[in-house]
């Protein structure tokens, strides 16, 4: 194979147009743009031969095309005459645009190898082989399309996999990223890497996307833990006309900016170079909300959507055992992951030909034990079945059984373990209009439960999930655009209970999807830094798909009362009321009154943020109930016992009066075990220097809670665990030659 290398010898043209001036570009500013036609270059690049990447290098742009070709232009528009150099064998027959430039070498990259090169496009000795055998995503070894050199090696990146890694100079793999995610992004072999700001930058692809808006991005990446960092969106240069869209190359950073070149298309096929500034921070939501509508996030991962491949989502499916997460796709495929870090999923394969020649789109898959189900249909044609099938490493998808399930279309399946449950719809033999129906059936096909519900706009059950012996359904309306997620009886039908999300369909490449891994309901979905639905798609910061576990926000359980202790009297009359904390709770509602039925009400505050508040003043020598409620946005705990108190001399606790304790005292912590805040009580009969401390199992001092001179009174402290494992841990009171412990046990 040639390489073909134009030196800045023989100049043969000059970039025109070229349009000045500082103009947005996206969430970018360019600076220049250069347009270079196809005529100015000594060879043709389009088609088989378009140039696949390039790296910005000494004031020039050298540039890869497909087929080998090596072509260099400089910052001003000036092109050169080619030198036809030695083919090498290792290049294969295929480059997909890695190269950099590190100011003496180009390194070239085809897959198999990391080829080095001088300026004049001479070998510099043998190649870098890449270990291709121990990648974890080898889906697409050879189309390495993106690479850039540090200090000890090389990072790569493979765009049609999403998986980034890094080699040393001998070739060894030191690390990888197997992000699914990131390949939805970068999703061709078109894709770049540079750096930028200490940070590898990864941009995307030049496949024409499903949802444009997600695919026409760059993002920074940690090395060290593969997060995303920033994020920037550049508008989407697809459009109607094949003649006259332009396609994106990648990134190159030099002179203090960032170049981006772009593939024109039509009568005349070169390149646009622009010249951007180097863009600010633009944080990634590392961290997204605790709270998505009326769930709380327990957790989340890089959504593993692959562009090009798995360009939407009809279903969702989890095999818990093997922590792999399997999705059901526009494109009638089906594809696999499995779960390989904190934030993200390694490819296990994409399955689709056969759904094709079969006339069936899978809709959505579940397990039972190792075997999996899918339900499918072809829409108009084929009623909807369920079918058990087997994956072949061929690609192939081999059908064990299969049964009608006696619906006109078909769009979730789940297992309680024995049988299955199925979603889907059918004209009502009445009226003729639609209705939404969720059918059990085992495993054989029999008909073992059927559930109705005549109002499609409100139970339109795109998918279902089996969690913790409830049926869940997510209730799609009629345009998708917003989601229920509903608890449903599976012996009745009866709706349990009804949440809302913060659903906000991304245009329309994914469907209502819910899943379950035992332990947190499994939906992927948009979600935004503040836990609400974007209302707009503009900001590219707020239209990524997450992965979400999530648990439904119940109603609170009620709290425990704690201070003052339950009929004490000569108390101050003012002083801190204090309460267990609950969980979910967002508030608390607090009632004190002169009756034990709080018709006679002194105080009364429903938006209690923390679980004490101060009451006061109280009148002298005067009984008082008072109690509790929690509160979130499900509703209000029921109320907590009713305690009551007498005051005494007009005081407040620990200045003055008889309400002084008779010894020291450490008190049990309150609630014990907890997770992760209690509270510790403690009693000093007069003012004193105070040691409060928390220690592990290994005695080492782990919280110091209190270490001060204090008023005789009643204490009380809160306990904060949150950066604590679970386990045994000891609090220790010493006052005036007091010393004393206890045990309290931290359950996650």
């Amino acid at each position: 194979m040639k390489i073909a290398l134009l030196t800045l010898l023989g100049l043969i043209g000059i970039l025109s147009p070229v349009a000045q001036g500082q103009q947005p570009y996206g969430e970018f500013t360019s600076l220049k743009r250069l347009a270079v036609p196809a005529s100015s270059l000594p060879i043709p690049v389009f088609y088989d031969n378009a140039i696949a990447g390039f790296a910005y290098g000494n004031g020039v742009f050298w540039c890869l095309t497909q087929r080998g070709d090596l072509l260099v232009i400089d910052t001003s528009g000036n092109a050169a005459t080619p030198l036809i150099t030695t083919p090498r064998s290792d290049m294969g027959g295929w480059c997909e645009g890695g190269i950099c430039y590190d100011g003496d070498t180009l390194w070239i990259t085809t897959g198999e190898a990391i080829i080095p090169m001088d300026a004049q496009g001479r070998d510099l000795g043998p190649g870098i082989p890449v270990p291709m055998a121990n990648l974890l995503d080898p889906v697409n070894p050879y189309y390495v399309s993106g690479i850039v050199k540090d200090a000890d090696g090389f990072w790569l990146l493979q765009g049609l996999d999403g998986l980034l890694y890094h080699v040393n100079r001998s070739g060894m793999l030191t690390k990888q990223f197997p992000n699914a995610w990131f390949n939805y992004r970068t999703a061709n072999n078109n894709s770049s890497l540079t750096w930028f700001q200490d940070r590898l930058l990864l941009s995307t692809g030049n496949v024409p996307p499903s949802n444009g808006r997600d695919l026409w991005s760059a993002m920074t990446v940690d090395t060290a833990t593969g997060d995303v960092v920033s994020s920037w969106g550049y508008p989407e240069p697809y459009s109607m006309d094949f003649e006259n869209y332009f396609r994106h190359i990648g990134f190159s950073a030099g002179e203090g900016c960032l170049w981006l070149m772009e593939r024109t298309n039509g009568t005349d096929e070169g390149v646009r170079i622009r010249k951007i500034a180097l863009p600010a921070a633009q944080p990634f939501p590392q961290h997204v909300a605790s709270t998505w509508g009326e769930f709380s996030i327990e957790g989340w991962k890089y959504a593993p959507l692959q562009g090009g491949v798995v360009e939407g989502i009809f279903g969702l499916g989890c095999q818990t055992e093997r922590e792999e997460l399997w999705i059901t796709a526009h494109i009638g495929a089906t594809a696999g992951y499995k779960a390989s870090g904190p934030r993200y999923f390694t490819s296990l394969g994409v399955w689709a030909n056969s759904y094709y020649s079969d006339k069936y789109i899978p809709r959505d898959i579940c397990f039972v034990g190792d075997s999996m189900w899918i339900a499918d249909y072809w829409p108009g044609m084929v009623t909807a079945s369920v079918r058990r099938v087997t994956l072949m490493p061929d690609g192939s998808v081999a059908k064990d059984a299969s049964f009608d399930v006696g619906l006109e279309q078909i769009d979730g399946i789940a297992t309680d373990g024995v049988d299955l449950w199925v979603s889907g719809r059918s004209s009502a033999p009445s009226t003729g209009m639609p209705a939404h129906e969720i059918k059990k059936v085992s495993r054989s096909g029999q008909v073992l439960a059927h559930h109705t519900f005549p109002d499609l706009h409100t139970h339109n059950y795109a998918d279902l999930a089996w969690h913790k012996g409830s049926l869940w359904a997510v209730a799609m309306n009629m345009f998708g655009d917003s989601a229920m997620i509903h608890q449903i009886n599976p012996e009745t039908g009866e709706i349990a209970r009804e949440f809302r999300t913060g659903w906000y369909r991304p245009l329309s490449n994914i469907n209502g999807n819910l899943s379950s891994d035992g332990e947190h309901l499994l939906m992927i979905a948009i979600v935004d830094s503040a836990g609400t639905s974007p209302q707009t798609l503009s900001s590219f910061e707020n239209s990524h798909e997450r992965l979400l576990q999530l648990v439904p926000i119940l109603a609170p359980e009620p709290p425990s009362l704690i201070f003052p202790v339950n009929g004490v009297s000569q108390h101050a009359t003012s002083s801190l009321f204090s309460w267990s904390p609950c969980d979910h709770a967002t508030s608390y509602h607090i009632q004190v009154a002169l009756d034990s039925l709080f018709q006679d009400r002194v105080l009364e505050d429903s938006l209690v943020p923390a679980p004490e508040r101060a009451v006061g003043p109280l009148l002298p020598h005067t009984k008082y109930f008072w109690r509790v409620c929690a509160r979130n946005s499900d509703g209000n705990s029921s109320w907590s016992q009713i305690w009551s108190l007498t005051t005494g001399e007009v005081s407040s606790i620990g200045q003055s009066g008889d309400e002084f304790p008779e010894e020291y005292r450490l008190h049990q912590n309150h609630p014990n075990p907890f997770n992760p805040v209690t509270v510790i009580r403690y009693d000093l009969p007069k003012r004193t220097e105070v040691r409060l401390a928390v220690y592990n199992a290994l005695g080492q001092e782990v919280a110091l809670l209190v270490n001060r001179v204090e008023d005789a009174g009643y204490r009380l402290v809160r306990f904060d665990a949150s950066g604590l494992a679970s386990g045994v841990y000891i609090y220790r009171l010493q006052a005036d030659g007091y010393l004393q412990s206890h045990k309290m046990v931290l359950v996650r």
